[in-house]
């Protein structure tokens, strides 16, 4: 099944079809992230979920119209890079007040 019709069934309301792509990329992704970016299997899972939210939204949203070249599983890696960074340079801010 290519990507725009997946797109096209989640716009309709299919769940199938987000149950197709959770399917689909989970695995890899979930590789992918914990040997590229070395976190935990269990940040893996969140970021990973929480992508597919992101993708979900911004599908229902009409952000995404139809995929290029660069698919779903593109969008999803780089969604969820972007939240693995976001997170990493919430946690490693540091307070620079100084109580003297």
């Amino acid at each position: 099944m290519s990507e725009n019709s997946l797109i096209f069934r989640l716009r309709r309301g299919e769940r199938g079809a987000l149950e197709e792509i959770y399917r689909l990329y989970r695995p890899s992704f979930i590789k992918w992230i914990t040997y590229s970016h070395k976190c935990t299997e269990e940040q893996a899972i969140d970021i990973f979920q929480y992508a597919i939210l992101s993708f979900y939204e911004n599908v229902v949203d009409d952000v995404i119209e139809e995929m290029n070249d660069a698919g779903i599983k593109t969008y999803l890696y780089s969604i969820g890079k972007n939240k693995l960074l976001a997170d990493t340079r919430k946690d490693s801010k540091f307070d620079f007040s100084t109580d003297y």
